[in-house]
C-alpha cells in the first residue's frame, strides 16, 4: 500500500488498516517526513498519543521550526501526560507562529491539564477574540469555568457556542457532560444523543451516553454503548471498566485476552488501574477467582503507588 492508499483508508475510517500499512512501509522503504506525519495523524485518531508524539518528533528533525508539527507534537505530549515537554514545545510553536489560534487553544488545554483553570480561561477568551465562532474555544472556556465550580457561567458559554455552531458534536457532548456533573441525567442523555447523531463513532460520547443510560436503568443500551466504544478504540480503559462492572454483563473468554493485551499496552497508570479492575471483574464472573484476585491486587498496587494513603491527611 502507498501513502495515498493509506490516506484513503484513513478517510474511510479503516484506521488500523491504515496504521499497519504505514508501519509496513516504514519497515520496507526509505523513512521520510511525509510517511511519519501521516502515521502520527492516524495514531492520534486511534488515541495512541505517545506513539504519535514519537513520529512527530522525527518529522521535526526535517523542519525544526514548523509550527504545525510543533503544535501537533505539543498536543500529543499533553495528551500522553508529558506536560513539561508539551509546555516547551508549544512555547516554541508560539514563537514560530505568534497569535496562531490553534496553538493558543492547545496551550490553554495544557493549562487545564496542569490544573490551572484560571490561566486556561484567559487563554480561551483570547482565542475567542481572534476566532469568535471557535467551538473548541467555547468548549474549553466552559471546561475551565466548570473546573472552578462556575457552572452557571459554563452553561451560558456552551449555550452561546451552540447558538453559533448548533451542530457541533463536541459542544453537544460538553453540554451533556455539564448536565451530568450537575446530576441532571435526563438532560445529559438528550445532549449525548444529539452529539451521537452528529458523530456516531466518538468513543468518549458513547462512553458517557452509556454511563447515563445505566443511571437511568437502560442496561441494554449501556452495554451496547460500552461495547461499541471498546470496539472503536482498542484498549479504551474507562469503557472496559464500565462494561466489566455493568451488572448484566457476562464476559466471554475473548474479553480476557483483549483486556490482557490492553494492559500490556496501557499508556498510563490510570489506564492500568481501570483495565486491571476490569480484568479482575471479568475473571470473577467467569469463576476464575485466583486470577481475579491477582488482577485486583495488581490494580490496587498501582492505585496505591500513584495515590498513597496519608494517615495525617486522613485524620486532618
Amino acid at each position: 500500500m502507498t501513502i495515498s492508499a493509506a490516506q484513503q483508508a484513513m478517510r474511510a475510517g479503516r484506521l488500523e488498516q491504515a496504521r499497519d500499512s504505514l508501519l509496513a512501509l516504514l519497515d520496507s522503504s526509505d523513512d521520510g517526513p511525509e510517511l511519519r506525519y501521516n502515521l502520527a495523524m492516524i495514531l492520534v485518531r486511534l488515541g495512541d498519543y505517545a506513539g504519535a508524539a514519537t513520529h512527530f518528533s522525527v518529522c521535526l528533525r526535517a523542519a525544526p521550526d514548523n509550527p504545525d508539527i510543533l503544535n501537533n507534537l505539543g498536543n500529543c505530549q499533553r495528551l500522553s501526560g508529558q506536560f513539561a515537554k508539551a509546555r516547551t514545545t508549544l512555547e516554541k510553536a508560539m514563537r514560530s507562529a505568534p497569535g496562531n489560534a490553534s496553538i493558543l487553544t492547545n496551550r490553554a488545554w495544557l493549562h487545564l491539564a496542569m490544573d490551572e483553570p484560571e490561566q486556561a480561561g484567559e487563554q480561551f477568551r483570547s482565542v475567542l477574540e481572534k476566532t469568535p465562532s471557535s467551538p473548541e474555544a467555547f468548549r474549553g472556556l466552559a471546561e475551565a469555568l466548570k473546573r472552578q465550580g462556575r457552572f452557571t457561567e459554563a452553561h451560558k458559554v456552551l449555550t452561546a457556542g451552540l447558538q453559533k455552531s448548533p451542530d457541533s458534536a463536541p459542544l453537544l457532548q460538553a453540554m451533556g457532560a455539564l448536565y451530568a456533573r450537575q446530576r441532571q441525567p435526563e438532560q445529559a442523555f438528550q445532549y449525548f444523543e444529539r452529539a451521537l447523531i452528529k458523530d456516531p463513532d466518538n468513543p468518549e460520547t458513547l462512553l458517557n451516553h452509556g454511563i447515563i443510560a445505566e443511571q437511568l436503568g437502560d442496561l441494554d443500551l449501556a452495554e451496547r454503548q460500552f461495547s461499541r466504544a471498546t470496539a472503536l478504540r482498542r484498549g479504551y480503559a474507562p469503557a472496559h471498566f464500565h462494561l466489566a462492572h455493568l451488572s448484566t454483563h457476562q464476559p466471554e473468554q475473548r474479553e480476557i485476552t483483549t483486556l490482557q493485551q490492553a494492559l500490556v499496552n496501557a499508556p498510563d497508570d490510570q489506564s492500568r488501574i481501570d483495565l486491571g479492575f476490569a480484568l479482575g471483574k471479568s475473571f470473577s464472573r467467569l469463576g476464575e477467582h485466583g486470577n481475579a484476585f491477582a488482577a485486583f491486587l495488581e490494580a490496587r498496587r498501582t492505585l496505591a503507588r500513584i495515590n498513597p494513603f496519608n494517615i495525617g491527611s486522613a485524620l486532618a
